[in-house]
């Protein structure tokens, strides 16, 4: 009704867009941002719902150009960071995909979601430390949240909190029973943690029998399989020469 009484401000114009967003309505959303730009080309919502159409359809870089336009316009808004973040990462630019999803966390300390896909995010980099500072914030956010717990379960395991990690992965197969990959990842956890002890033998033999090229490769072998792949690259190229 709004927007038939005030068809020419460009307000209603985008009030009415993120309702057809939200109905996934993206023809009339699309139409209704465009209108919502041509009737003031300085307000930065309207640009902000195109682009959640674009991104909506997978047209991630034009997205991207759009809100570009709405961070210029509108530099304290989280939610429009989130989706500048968000198009980055599904164009594989992680890192400044990082820098504008933190951006969006700072804006919104509070958003599960933000959190979520920031940590995500930087899993998906191998910055597995950085990651769980979102992550947990997210996890107290939320309750039994089995993507969350997943994703941190991973950068826990992944940073050589094994004892952690194994904890909240048992709690996720709890909530997802009889998922093989969560059960595949527990005992890949558990291999691991094992792993690392048996580095800590391994190397005090290595240290008594220097010369020993099948010590070495096993060594090399247990630092590939818990993640230290640039000491077992070394170990191996020792134990050849």
């Amino acid at each position: 009704r709004l927007v038939k009484i005030n068809p020419k401000v460009s307000a209603y114009q985008v009030m009415l867009s993120e309702a057809y967003l939200l109905f996934e309505r993206l023809e009339d959303a699309a139409d209704t941002a465009t209108k919502a730009i041509k009737l003031n080309a300085l307000n930065p919502y309207a640009y902000y719902r195109l682009a959640r159409v674009y991104y909506e359809i997978g047209m991630y870089r034009e997205a991207v150009e759009t809100l570009q336009k709405s961070v210029e316009m509108k530099p304290d808004a989280g939610e429009i960071y989130f989706y500048y973040g968000q198009s980055l990462y599904k164009m594989g630019n992680s890192p400044q995909a990082i820098v504008n999803l933190r951006e969006a966390v700072r804006l919104m300390p509070d958003n599960t979601f933000a959190l979520y896909t920031l940590g995500n995010a930087l899993n998906d980099d191998a910055r597995y430390e950085e990651a769980l500072e979102p992550l947990r914030r997210a996890e107290k956010l939320t309750t039994n949240n089995v993507d969350i717990k997943s994703a941190l379960s991973s950068a826990l395991v992944e940073s050589g909190n094994y004892d952690e990690g194994l904890k909240l992965l048992q709690e996720v197969d709890k909530l997802r029973p009889q998922n093989e990959i969560i059960q595949m990842l527990i005992k890949v956890a558990a291999a691991r943690k094992k792993g690392v002890g048996e580095i800590e033998k391994v190397k005090q033999f290595v240290a008594s029998n220097p010369n020993d090229a099948k010590a070495k490769m096993y060594l090399g072998d247990l630092y590939r399989y818990t993640g230290n792949i640039d000491e077992a690259t070394k170990l191996k190229l020792e134990a050849f020469k």
